[in-house]
């Protein structure tokens, strides 16, 4: 059953010559949704007896509307937190940090659950609200859906040829910056440990295609490095089990989280080139499921070392990472949804 209650994006709505107030969009531009939500919601939850409130973040609306059927209902409440809602790394007006904070305030006193995606999230929240009990916070990962695989042609990875790389997704230069990855490339062909001959790197989708098209001009790796557009999710997938590297990129900003398409990549099986520290979650999975090689973001010379060290293996037909024994079914949704059952049926009881 799904139940629409009417919203807008106050951004666009309410902006005159592309200018608007900032109270029309607190906590988020979506604000009439909580509004709306909430009378829709509340009648929702009496009508059809429901037991459980569910709300998630990244939409701190959501949250708000969750709190305030929690408040009129009396039902039990789970908020989930795909990210932190605040930190020094999300840049946010003063009046939108303490709206953000009043709300995952609300989350973390007024649920009966709170959901989180990392260990990390969980002692930061801990740390943060020390009055709240820990085991008030589950962590509950993202994972990778079975049924996005099921369907795909079988793959087969090119031999003989060069070792190609590849990404697919958002490369924000402030978090995911690839253009350390394109230096020491270039580093790699000048010393000789590579030659351009060895070497694709594909990604799609960057949404900086500008910036980056200058930068592999200015290095002249145009016959290595190849920007696409965004192509349809099951294509992509198929690219990702064509290659032979898949590549990572998790600035130090996003140590706290662990990008879903991690989990497709455990699921795909092959070699995780992580650009990202040892010390943040998705380090730390890669090294425990020994998925992959976890290289430092931003240091050139610990990039040139495992770049040509790995495609000097791969030309030779060595395998990079080691059997995993199913260890990524853990991850599916199947499994994880199996496990968020549980936590609703303890709230039930």
């Amino acid at each position: 059953m799904v139940v629409r209650a009417p919203a807008f994006d106050s951004k666009k709505k309410l902006s005159i010559q592309g200018k608007y107030f900032e109270f029309t969009s607190l906590p988020d531009q979506y604000i009439s949704w909580a509004v709306s939500g909430f009378f829709a919601g509340r009648s929702a939850v009496k009508k059809h007896n429901i037991d459980v409130i569910f709300s998630t973040y990244p939409i701190a609306s959501a949250h708000l509307l969750g709190y305030l059927i929690q408040k009129s209902t009396g039902k039990p409440w789970i908020a989930d937190f795909r990210d932190p809602m605040w930190d020094e790394f999300i840049p946010l007006s003063a009046h939108k940090l303490s709206m953000r904070k009043k709300i995952e305030s609300a989350g973390l006193h007024d649920s009966a659950k709170v959901l989180v995606t990392t260990n990390s999230m969980k002692k930061l929240y801990v740390h943060r609200y020390p009055d709240v009990a820990a085991d008030k916070i589950s962590v509950v990962y993202n994972g990778y859906d079975e049924d996005d695989f099921n369907h795909l042609k079988q793959a087969t990875t090119a031999s003989g040829g060069p070792v190609r790389f590849i990404h697919a997704g958002l490369l924000d230069p402030g978090d995911r910056d690839p253009q350390p990855f394109f230096e020491a490339i270039k580093m790699c062909i000048d010393n000789g440990s590579i030659s351009e001959s060895d070497l694709i790197v594909d990604l799609y989708a960057t949404g900086y295609d500008d910036l980056y098209l200058n930068k592999i001009a200015e290095l002249g790796l145009q016959n290595i490095v190849r920007l696409h557009n965004q192509i349809p999710y099951h294509r992509i997938l198929e690219e990702m089990m064509e290659s032979h590297v898949l590549l990572l990129f998790q600035g130090p900003s996003c140590n706290d989280v662990i990008p879903a398409k991690f989990f497709e990549y455990l699921r795909i099986g092959k070699p995780i080139f992580a650009l990202t520290t040892r010390e943040g979650e998705t380090g730390m999975l890669v090294e425990k499921t020994e998925s992959g090689q976890v290289v430092k973001p931003l240091d050139k010379l610990d990039i040139t070392h495992y770049l040509s060290e790995w495609i000097s293996q791969l030309k030779a037909g060595d395998r990079i990472r080691s059997e995993q024994s199913n260890q990524f079914k853990k991850f599916s949704r199947e499994e994880l949804t199996r496990r968020f059952s549980l936590i609703i049926k303890d709230l039930v009881n």
